[in-house]
């Protein structure tokens, strides 16, 4: 399971549900999330994979700092 998360607007145009690598890796195994907007530290609870998809309205707070760096000292990409 992946989850590919972006800032906003301009993340979901490129990377949102109509992008054609997201079916392409379904068929291949993987379970696509896709979230846009604030990020959720928690989505990382559920995924083996992590995208971040950075623009210049990208920004973690603390907590979610905190949640990837959590998940990457885990072994998880």
């Amino acid at each position: 399971r992946m989850l590919v998360w972006g800032p906003g607007k301009s993340a979901e145009g490129q990377f949102g549900a109509e992008n054609p690598l997201w079916p392409a890796l379904e068929t291949r195994g993987f379970a696509v999330r896709l979230e846009f907007g604030p990020f959720d530290p928690r989505w990382l609870d559920d995924v083996g994979q992590a995208w971040v998809v950075c623009g210049s309205g990208t920004s973690f707070d603390a907590d979610a700092v905190a949640a990837v760096l959590g998940f990457v000292k885990a072994g998880k990409g």
